[in-house]
């Protein structure tokens, strides 16, 4: 049986002889993010899965799924559309075609064969999960037949009377049976959260839960 990615990171970390901090500043990354990773509370970006194969002397996809995969399983072209600002609603544009870019990531274990696309991060309406300039990787719940799971991060879709659509990404949760959309955010102008099941506005049409996100990615800085 496979050991879990969590469990993988811990023991690479105890490996090195590195506490969680020292560990997170060889990655470029906080302890907490560290800590989130050993507990399966969340799953490092893409570019860090390749920064911690190459400690663990491993190829990504053998250290992302715990087990030996054919070598000749290539990345796949993600197409980034658009951008999102978290947390915050956003009239819904896509770019234009010329102004799409791919990034390459690796088939989803959950959705291998599920069309995916990518949003950009802008604002820092939700920077203590997808930090500004990240890109979000996600699916369409109608193509994957499911709904929204409680802790599940998502791209909700307002649609106005006028026909304009709003977009966003929120963390879903039931709270008392209802659903809610939380920010996740330090900054004090985004912690407000949004009752599914409360009413819209007189101007608001429905509210959609469109998209699941099922990863993100970030270029890294390198310091001078």
């Amino acid at each position: 049986m496979t050991r879990p990615l969590a469990d993988r990171i811990k023991r690479l970390r105890k490996s090195r002889g590195l506490n969680q901090h020292e560990f997170a500043e060889m990655l470029g990354v906080s302890q907490p993010t560290v800590s989130r990773w050993e507990r399966d509370q969340q799953e490092p970006e893409f570019d860090q899965i390749v920064a911690l194969a190459e400690l663990a002397g491993e190829s990504p996809q053998q250290f992302a799924y715990g087990e030996r995969v054919n070598e000749e399983l290539t990345l796949q072209p993600v197409f980034v559309m658009g951008a999102v600002q978290a947390g915050h609603w956003v009239e819904a544009v896509e770019w234009e075609r010329e102004g799409w870019y791919t990034i390459s990531l690796p088939p989803h274990p959950q959705f291998p064969n599920v069309k995916r696309f990518g949003l950009e991060v802008r604002g820092p309406s939700m920077n203590r999960v997808f930090p500004e300039g990240s890109v979000v990787e996600c699916v369409r719940f109608e193509d994957i037949h499911a709904g929204p799971q409680p802790d599940d991060y998502v791209v909700v879709e307002r649609h106005r009377t006028d026909g304009c659509i709003e977009a966003t990404v929120k963390k879903f949760v039931i709270h008392d049976g209802e659903p809610w959309l939380l920010p996740e955010s330090d900054h004090p102008a985004f912690q407000r959260s949004i009752q599914l099941n409360n009413g819209h506005e007189d101007d608001v049409e429905s509210v959609v839960i469109a998209g699941l996100v099922i990863g993100s990615y970030r270029h890294f800085i390198r310091r001078s």
